[in-house]
């Protein structure tokens, strides 16, 4: 009874403390909670982008039919095959009273006269603005799409475009179907909640859709799920994903279960002290107890941790290596002990790492995180997102170093696809139209070496009759080979980038006079009249080129239309030949040109 009363003080002091600590893991629980579901915010908004670039994709393919149907030699019976080249499935040209001029697919009722009053983009558009419909019937077959209008300026007949996409299909429906966490669903709603593509489960993104529109609030809770939304700039349409709660947390959860296995260890710990006095003998033994049973949870924590865990000894070798980063690079654990990081990173990589580690070992940071390259037991190679800290011995010293490696192989190949496809043209794999004029620009806009720059305008002759006579599949083989053969004919300094069709344009990056870019260009020239062999046939083609020069300062657009022009003398002067753009005044003193 006496031992008892003597520890009641210290018994409150304790109790008082473990509810404290406890108070405080709940409410830090509770924050982590609430950060994973903001954090969910962060989905939709990427979907949202991924929407929007799609968007700006089809307007840019609507400005590339834009320039075929202003040709002057353009006819309303070349509208089908123009959609078909730039892989649109249907369009309609209005005049500027919202008369049909042009229809792709043709409608064998004959061209309708009331397309504006019925679709309300198209009549947005006529009134000057690009324009994105809900979800419509489409002009040709009544089929549910959406519609993408365009007002165009640089014709006295035509003022708009209009294309049609079924987005239940294709590249942005692919996207959308691909969820990280088991059970999302990710659905994109027109202005009136109707579906324009989903991966499923659109239920409660239309039930709930009046709420997002009607607030700018964060993610909700809506019964056993969450959902975030976010509006798609430029259109009317809003982005909704939804997950189910239990999943959204699961990163939490383990982080829950050992903040309170710690913290019951810790009370149980604390509890032992304050009887260790009249009970010592016993206290220690059950102490050493806890503290084992404490170092087997985080060991088998460890053991199971989703990401690679090991420490690294200061001779660099792998201490302990979990079952996760066995996995990674293929080794069993006895395998990994005998190798130190060096023999499984790769050489491009080993430098930056080294000097991370010099100043892990000097003080001068307390940690560091990099993305370096691991060589697999097979030879390939792993990217991984590795962290390291210290693990330091009771005089402070260094001990070991604690690393975790996070597999993100996969997430940089996506990252790359996605830049890649922003950047290139899909059938040649050159440059496309925005990496070319980013390149131009930069060129032009070099302030360290104020060179000359060239472009060519090149456009293949007779390009329409090979795809009429023997098919669009041989006339993108004649494009994929004639784009081979411009990469080879051009220095290693040029850039060659295709704006669609039969249309490619040469960067010439400092030209230092216009013999020396003529010399490139009737190389390029030359290679292209060369006969070419697809699947048996033999076809010959040849370009029609025109060329501008510019200096430092000059305007990149103003370059590639007197290009442009130029092509155009050149197509009517024979075609297979250079032509060459008016000087601007800025060279008429250099004496290269």
């Amino acid at each position: 009874m006496t031992r008892l009363r003597g520890l009641a003080g210290p018994l409150c002091l304790w109790l008082l403390v473990m509810v404290a600590l406890g108070l405080m893991v709940v409410r830090s629980q509770a924050q982590e909670r609430d950060a994973l579901v903001d954090r969910f915010q962060s989905r939709a908004d990427a979907g949202s982008s991924v929407v929007e670039t799609y968007v700006d994709d089809v307007f840019m393919a609507e400005r590339r039919l834009v320039r075929e149907v202003s040709r002057e030699t353009w006819k309303p019976a070349d509208f089908g095959a123009n959609t078909d080249l730039l892989g649109i499935p249907s369009a309609v040209l209005l005049d500027r009273d919202g008369q049909v001029v042009a229809q792709a697919p043709e409608v064998t009722e004959g061209p309708r006269t009331d397309l504006a009053s019925t679709y309300p983009h198209l009549q947005a558009a006529l009134e000057g603005s690009s324009a994105v419909s809900d979800v419509v019937a489409s002009m040709v077959d009544g089929e549910p799409v959406v519609g993408f209008a365009l007002p165009v300026m640089t014709s006295d007949q035509i003022t708009v475009l209009s294309t049609e996409f079924d987005l239940t299909g294709g590249a942005l429906a692919a996207y959308i179907a691909r969820q990280p966490v088991a059970g999302t669903n990710a659905v994109l709603l027109d202005s009136t909640g109707d579906v324009i593509a989903s991966s499923g489960g659109t239920a409660m993104a239309q039930r709930m859709f009046s709420t997002f529109r009607d607030s700018d609030q964060g993610p909700v809770e809506a019964g056993d799920r969450v959902l975030a939304a976010q509006a798609v700039q430029g259109t009317e349409w809003t982005y909704v994903v939804d997950a189910p709660r239990a999943a959204l947390l699961a990163p939490g959860a383990e982080n829950d279960l050992n903040e309170w296995a710690l913290l019951f260890a810790a009370a149980i710990a604390s509890l032992a002290g304050l009887v260790i006095a009249q009970r010592a003998r016993a206290d220690r033994s059950k102490a050493r107890l806890e503290k084992e049973q404490l170092d087997q949870r985080l060991r088998n924590t460890v053991e199971n941790a989703p990401v690679g865990m090991t420490l690294v000894d200061l001779d660099h070798r792998f201490v302990e290596p979990n079952k996760r980063l066995c996995q990674m690079l293929g080794y069993s654990a006895d395998e990994l002990t005998n190798l130190s990081f060096h023999d499984v990173t790769h050489a491009d990589d080993q430098t930056l790492d080294l000097a991370l580690l010099d100043q892990l070992v000097a003080g001068e940071i307390d940690s560091y995180e990099l993305e370096k390259r691991y060589v697999q037991q097979d030879g390939s190679v792993l990217w991984g997102r590795l962290a390291v800290s210290v693990l330091r011995d009771e005089s402070g010293g260094l001990a070991y170093f604690v690393s975790q490696i996070e597999d993100v192989t996969e997430v940089r190949k996506a990252r790359y696809d996605l830049q890649h496809r922003a950047l290139y043209d899909p059938l040649t794999g050159l440059a496309n139209r925005s990496l070319l004029m980013d390149r131009l620009t930069v060129s032009l806009g070099n302030d360290r070496n104020q060179v000359n720059v060239g472009v060519g305008f090149c456009d293949l002759d007779h390009f329409k009759s090979i795809n009429d006579t023997h098919g669009h599949q041989v006339g993108d083989e004649v494009l994929k080979e004639v784009a081979r053969r411009l990469q080879e004919s051009v220095r290693a300094e040029d850039t060659v980038a295709r704006l669609g069709g039969d249309e490619f344009v040469i960067v010439l990056h400092d030209v230092a006079s216009l013999d020396e870019a003529n010399g490139v260009l009737e190389r390029a020239s030359r290679a292209i009249q060369e006969p070419i062999l697809v699947d048996g046939l033999v076809l010959r083609t040849s370009l029609s080129v025109g060329l501008a020069v510019a200096a430092h300062g000059d305007d990149p657009d103003v370059l590639l239309r007197d290009a442009d022009a130029a092509m155009y003398v050149a197509k009517h002067g024979g075609r297979g030949r250079i032509e060459t753009a008016p000087l601007p005044s800025s060279f008429q003193a250099a004496s290269s040109f």
